[in-house]
């Protein structure tokens, strides 16, 4: 018994270190678990990454657009046109202003949920500890009852 005791109790306190360290040690595998979780609701990561590649290529047609327009405004002037302001970028826009803040508040959900499960095995640890104390009490009442009355 009290071994299962102490199992409780060093399993409880590693999963607290675990989600306390969970922002920085361990914030691969909170991750790991958050995008899990939402690829098991509905919201892959290749969604994600597809609406945005869509969105970087309107973006770069824009762009396109403008240095046309740039160009035909510079036709008669001939000044040199920075063509680099105009090439395509990876802006990221849904996986940085959606997907990650998702992605993280799922990681404090789960680490919330891990401490109070945490908390949890403690308390059994506890509860086995005072019932096996409790036990134990009992039984030497007991043996000091029957002593007490080989006296008398």
């Amino acid at each position: 018994m009290i071994k299962a005791e102490k199992i409780f109790y060093i399993t409880g306190v590693v999963i607290i270190i675990i989600s306390l360290l969970g922002g920085s040690l361990f914030k691969s595998i909170f991750n790991g678990m958050s995008g899990f979780l939402l690829e098991k609701g509905g919201l892959k990561y290749e969604y994600v990454n597809t609406y945005d590649d869509k969105i970087d290529e309107i973006f770069f047609q824009i762009k396109q657009a403008q240095l046309q327009i740039e160009k035909i405004r510079n036709f008669f002037s001939r000044d040199v046109i920075d063509e680099s302001k105009y090439k395509k970028e990876e802006n990221k826009i849904l996986e940085n202003s959606v997907y990650k803040p998702l992605v993280d508040f799922i990681s404090l959900i789960l680490r919330i949920v891990f401490i109070i499960f945490a908390v949890i095995l403690i308390l059994t640890g506890m509860i086995m500890g005072l019932l096996n104390r409790s036990r134990n009490l009992k039984r030497r009442i007991e043996i000091l009852e029957q002593k007490v009355s080989l006296i008398e």
